[in-house]
């Protein structure tokens, strides 16, 4: 006999998580996450755990508005910190083409109530003095933004929504869904069936191959990013409290993380693939 629910879930990393505490304090009645593996064990945990207003459309701007006063009051909600630190993002400008997009995302985020510069490369490495500037035109820059940790969010997101009664299946990986035509009512795990009213696919990188066991095209594909960890960083050459920063000319990422750096790298022609090697 399947196990009933009002919504099924499907992924504990932070987007499952999250969707279900909200559903619980909005009374959506009884909510089930499913996840194959453990709570925040896929590509949530590796995450370079930036939040940004920078973006360059409205609904990632006002996503960034309503989320990031979340992560301030994180600890009042949910009872862990999540070291959020709120050292800023910039952006590096390198070619005309990418002022001009600049200037384009600073007017939608200024209408927007974003807090962003316009930095030119003199104040660009005033900024950050560890910056090669020379082939630099600028960068964009918001103090409010910042990194906090994914895996202590996640799972003290969970946790909350556990203490509303949301029910977490681990080791649930769900293999096909049940459907009486167009609508799905169901999914199918290894432990069995579960039923429900509304499905919620929450699955990551993994969203497209999910969707297409539902018959659903997601525009989801995976694509993997190399990152680095060094050994100690003198503070007095980079300090703490730098921004993190993109170069997105390079598709290159810096930011401190502990004693050391974390960087990040992206190639373009990568495939598309799940490999984490």
């Amino acid at each position: 006999m399947a196990a009933t629910a009002d919504v099924v879930i499907i992924g504990a990393g932070i987007m499952g998580v999250s969707t279900a505490y909200h559903l619980a304090r909005l009374g959506a009645g009884r909510v089930i996450v499913l996840e194959r593996d453990t709570v925040c064990s896929g590509s949530t945990a590796l995450a370079s755990r930036g939040i940004r207003h920078q973006y360059a459309n409205r609904l990632g701007i006002e996503l960034t508005t309503h989320s990031i006063v979340t992560y301030e009051r994180f600890e009042a909600e949910f009872g862990v910190d999540p070291n959020f630190r709120q050292h800023g993002y910039l952006i590096l400008i390198a070619t005309e083409d990418e002022l001009a997009v600049a200037r384009r995302s600073v007017a939608l985020q200024r209408e927007l109530g974003v807090n962003v510069e316009l930095l030119d490369a003199a104040t660009t490495r005033k900024l950050c003095p560890y910056l090669n500037t020379g082939d630099l035109l600028g960068a964009t820059y918001t103090p409010r933004d910042g990194y906090a940790d994914p895996y202590l969010c996640a799972t003290g997101i969970a946790a909350r929504a556990r203490e509303l009664g949301v029910v977490i299946h681990q080791q649930h990986e769900v293999s096909a869904f049940r459907r009486d035509g167009d609508r799905v009512h169901g999914v199918v795990t290894q432990h069995g069936a579960f039923e429900a009213g509304a499905i919620v696919i929450a699955t990551g990188a993994w969203s497209g191959v999910v969707g297409t066991l539902a018959g659903v095209d997601i525009p989801v594909r995976p694509h993997r990013r190399h990152k680095f960890m060094t050994a100690p960083f003198p503070a007095d050459r980079i300090p703490a409290a730098t921004p993190f920063v993109i170069d997105p000319h390079q598709n290159f990422s810096l930011r401190r993380e502990g004693p050391g750096l974390l960087l990040g790298h992206g190639r373009r022609d990568e495939p598309d693939g799940f490999g984490t090697e």
